[in-house]
């Protein structure tokens, strides 16, 4: 390895312990107070949103702790049975006239 090649693998190595170290898992304290309609009504939400539109960067985090929140809270931590919801739920949910959630 040249000395070169040496220096840059240091240096990328470095840049990216120093990103890790900053890097933490989003806190999602503030929607324990939020109720499962609520959660349901925002996952539909995301959904009609990011299926219209590229979501920026705060509001894709946001939604996947709603659908973390929603999963953990809602469905005990099925992934089927939340899939189950959202395959019935999606069908009442429009954009414009807002979603219903059963």
């Amino acid at each position: 390895m040249t000395n070169l090649t040496l220096k840059a693998s240091v240096m990328l190595f470095a840049a990216l312990v120093s990103v890790a170290a900053y890097a933490q898992p989003p806190n999602r304290t503030h929607l324990r107070a939020v109720s499962v309609a609520e959660l349901k009504a925002n996952y539909l939400e995301c959904d009609q949103l990011a299926s219209s539109t590229l979501l920026d960067f705060s509001t894709a985090v946001e939604c996947s702790m709603v659908s973390e929140e929603l999963l953990d809270r809602g469905f005990g931590g099925s992934f089927k049975q939340l899939l189950e919801w959202w395959r019935s739920a999606r069908n009442n949910c429009t954009l414009d006239a807002g979603c219903e959630t059963p």
